[in-house]
């Protein structure tokens, strides 16, 4: 529009040129306004393609994680199926009609002729008991190692610690005290455990002799020559007095019973008769044998350790 420029009135100095400078004041005015919101678009503009940007770094790190899921899936299932084929073994059935194979399963003694067992026995209660008891000394140790430690460090003198270059002998007392307590709880704690080895093993030589009194021995030579004479009694077990004699009859004892189970498993038949010869700890052919020695009769299985 125009300038409109009113009238003068008398006694006033309002001229043409008052009202031009105002008015291009008024526009200076106005066209810094102008600027300020121009830059404020352009910061907007800046901003809103930061945030396209970052949105794009976003989808692309999603979709890099997405990718490593599917192949951490891929590779854990490869895995599993890998293991399942080393586990597991042949899926084509045997001689008796069974799957030759390991099965994991809570059912137990079931099927004709086929046999399942537990490949994983779950815990009991003292196993429980024992493992979080060492975790909780493993935490108090390092707990208490810590603490200790680290008073004793800062209470070195500069440039090792902040301290004086003295401590109280009172922390290296706290510090051996609490190992030589723990020291004995964990003796305690491994002479618990070989309680419960020795538990374990017991069941082992009680299930020897029952399959020894059994009619199985008869007719199938491979379990005889596992049980007879291999040192399955109850007097190897009760001199195996220190560590090392307890653990070597131990592994020995665990290679004979895989060894058993595996030809357990391959049996033609799924059924053993039990107390067809009571008391019997030898094996002599043509015989039942009996509960005391007798040298090296029968081939040498009894006589043989």
């Amino acid at each position: 529009g125009l300038l409109t420029v009113p009238s003068a009135s008398p006694g006033t100095e309002t001229s043409l040129a008052t009202y031009v400078d105002g008015f291009v004041g008024l526009l200076r005015a106005r066209d810094s306004e102008l600027e300020v919101l121009q830059r404020a678009v352009e910061e907007a503009r800046r901003e809103a393609e930061r945030a396209r940007a970052a949105e794009a770094r976003l989808q692309q790190e999603a979709e890099r994680l997405r990718a490593e899921a599917d192949d951490a899936r891929k590779e854990l299932e490869e895995h599993q199926r890998n293991r399942l084929k080393t586990s597991v073994g042949s899926r084509s059935k045997g001689a008796g009609g069974g799957f030759d194979c390991e099965v994991q399963t809570n059912i137990t003694g079931t099927g004709d002729p086929a046999v399942f067992y537990l490949l994983e026995i779950p815990p009991s209660d003292v196993e429980r008991a024992v493992e979080l008891e060492l975790e909780d000394l493993a935490e108090c140790a390092n707990g208490n190692w810590d603490t200790i430690l680290e008073q004793i460090r800062a209470a070195q003198s500069p440039p090792l610690g902040c301290g004086l270059g003295r401590v109280k002998r009172g922390a290296f007392v706290r510090l051996f005290q609490a190992t030589r307590q723990r020291l004995r709880r964990h003796g305690e704690l491994i002479a618990m455990c070989i309680a419960l080895k020795r538990a374990e093993m017991q069941r082992i030589v009680e299930g020897v002799h029952l399959l020894m009194e059994s009619n199985l021995p008869d007719e199938d030579p491979d379990i005889r020559e596992l049980i007879f004479g291999r040192g399955f009694t109850h007097t190897n077990l009760e001199r195996s007095t220190t560590f090392l004699e307890f653990a070597s009859l131990e592994k020995r004892w665990d290679k004979l019973v895989a060894r058993i189970i595996a030809q357990l498993l391959h049996l033609r038949r799924a059924e053993i008769t039990l107390g067809e010869h009571v008391g019997r700890r030898a094996f002599i052919f043509g015989g039942g044998g009996g509960s005391d020695p007798l040298g090296g009769g029968g081939g040498g299985l009894a006589a043989r350790q």
